[in-house]
């Protein structure tokens, strides 16, 4: 099915999502919801009922935690790619991380032709720096799920940087500080002006998908119930759902009033009888040190392994909401000698960029597309696509030739003792997409043997203890005796996941290029069945 309509650009985040889209005039806007809003929550909720599921997306959703917490799901950008997270509604319906966020992409997108007033045909979708291949790979899924067709998947701190403007120096060093409700990056980028068109090229990058808002939340929680036991108040039982829901919002409440006051004072009533409770910024800057001191030592390891000093770096983008809060700034300030810039609102620069990327995938953003993500992955034997990293240059702004978050490696036999399984990297962590092709020669060990498997996995080191086996690839191959010579490429599509190619030393040709049978992604049959289950969902 095919269709003309807008390209628009989706902030995908863990507490809030945002669309945007590149204007006639030329100028990237957030598109408001229904509700009038800028941001809408990324959380679901599943009204309880003997019937269908009809589930809420947004604030509704999000006002509903503190009565029915058991029927809500947030955050769930943070178990994207883990195949054992399940969300069980009263229904009895089990649900993916992947059909969650397809549940908020049909929202979001259905808010968007709303303001837009016209279909929307495409969409670039932002992801965390750091996010790996099963992450991307479970985006994709969730966007084919929702029926959204995927013009690119962008990393975060490259659509802050376009949103904060590429034409502001000719050539600069900037460092991307991106602090969201549930994850975390840094990227140091370089814009430079070269002959084909100004570039952004990532030269380094580290992340965390677990560390955000959302644990600066936690230590405010624990601040007010050590309040509450310190006026003689019962302890809080850590399953009773509701009433953490109901003091998580007010640990919201007061950690956005400390970023403009240094005391917060709140009253919360539990069992009956109110608490009045003060919060210092002090206090709490004390109680979250550690979190920030695990993102600094992340900015100031990114410096080193980009073999750059802070007199090298001309701008420090801040990024995400929780950036908000005054103790980022002052860390950066004191690690860097340069205060942040603030041109654009950290909270909406993921979605200004991502709108302005998918505006120009046609004339200002209005193309034809045939709606489907076309799941690659899923598909056996030889794929044809061209899988080589692909850097649009037509009229983007800045084409971004972004960096590779993880190692990449293959599982082989030592060859000291020929027994011993090691981890053998092919692609180094922070190569360069354009870059990113590496090589492996394996060999057969028996006579006439059938097949070869590839097992590919992720992170630094030949100890297989401290990798992650992402998947696994196994092709037919020519009877040879054993000891015959295969080599193994590994590649990224556009979209960054991971395909391997197989070369037969012996005839000198490729096999083809194969998609990795992921363990922690649907199969395309899971991704169709799921498909029909979302679609059919009344959401509001």
């Amino acid at each position: 099915m095919s269709t003309t309509g807008r390209a628009v650009g989706i902030d995908l985040g863990t507490t809030f999502s945002a669309v945007a889209y590149l204007g006639d005039d030329g100028k990237p806007r957030v598109l408001p919801n229904r509700e009038g809003e800028d941001e809408t929550p990324s959380v679901v909720f599943f009204p309880p009922g003997d019937g269908k599921d009809e589930p809420l997306v947004g604030t509704m959703a999000k006002n509903s935690i503190s009565v029915s917490s058991d029927d809500v799901v947030q955050f769930v950008k943070r178990s994207m790619g883990n195949p054992d997270w399940r969300f069980v509604s009263s229904t009895g319906e089990e649900y993916s991380p992947e059909e969650i966020s397809a549940i908020i992409l049909r929202r979001l997108v259905a808010d968007a032709e709303e303001a837009l007033g016209e279909p929307v045909a495409g969409a670039v979708i932002t992801v965390p720096a750091y996010f790996g291949d099963a992450r991307r790979t479970a985006t994709l899924q969730a966007a084919e799920i929702a029926g959204v067709n995927v013009l690119a998947l962008l990393n975060e701190p490259t659509a802050a940087a376009l949103a904060f403007g590429v034409e502001a120096q000719e050539n600069a060093t900037v460092l991307v500080y991106d602090l969201g409700g549930g994850t975390f990056d840094v990227t140091i980028m370089q814009f430079t002006s070269a002959f084909e068109g100004p570039q952004w090229i990532e030269i380094g990058k580290r992340g965390d998908s677990n560390l955000g808002g959302f644990n600066w939340d936690n230590e405010m929680v624990k601040l007010i119930m050590r309040r509450i036991a310190e006026q003689g108040g019962p302890k809080i039982a850590d399953d009773d759902l509701d009433e953490i829901a109901q003091l998580r919002e007010k640990a919201e409440d007061a950690k956005r009033t400390l970023t403009t006051v240094t005391t917060a004072t709140l009253v919360y009533a539990f069992q009956g009888k109110p608490y009045r409770i003060r919060i210092t910024r002090e206090e709490f800057e004390q109680a979250t040190a550690n979190l920030l001191g695990r993102t600094r030592s992340m900015v100031e390891d990114t410096l080193d392994e980009s073999n750059l000093s802070w007199e090298e770096i001309d701008n420090v983008l801040l990024v995400g909401g929780s950036t908000f809060m005054p103790q980022v700034s002052q860390m950066l300030h004191d690690v860097t000698g340069k205060r942040p810039l603030r041109t654009v609102d950290p909270k909406q620069a993921v979605a200004l960029g991502a709108g302005v990327r998918a505006g120009f995938f046609g004339e200002r953003g209005v193309i034809g597309a045939e709606v489907s993500s076309g799941d690659v992955s899923a598909q056996e034997g030889p794929v044809v696509e061209d899988v080589r990293p692909i850097i649009p240059r037509d009229t983007f702004r800045a084409a971004a030739d972004e960096a590779t978050g993880h190692a990449l490696g293959v599982v082989m036999l030592d060859a000291t003792d020929g027994k011993t399984e090691v981890n053998i990297e092919v692609i180094p962590r922070n190569t360069n997409y354009s870059k990113a092709v590496g090589e492996a020669l394996a060999l057969t060990r028996l006579d006439k043997q059938p097949t070869l498997t590839v097992r590919v996995t992720q992170g630094d080191g030949r100890d297989l203890r401290w990798v992650t086996q992402i998947g696994s690839v196994t092709f037919p191959i020519p009877e040879y005796p054993a000891g015959a010579r295969f080599t193994i490429r590994y590649q990224y599509d556009s979209n960054e996941r991971i395909f391997v190619e197989v070369i037969d030393e012996q005839a000198s040709r490729s096999l083809g290029v194969f998609p990795v049978k992921r363990k922690a992604n649907l199969d395309q049959r899971q991704v169709s069945e799921s498909r029909t289950k979302v679609m059919g969902l009344i959401i509001d």
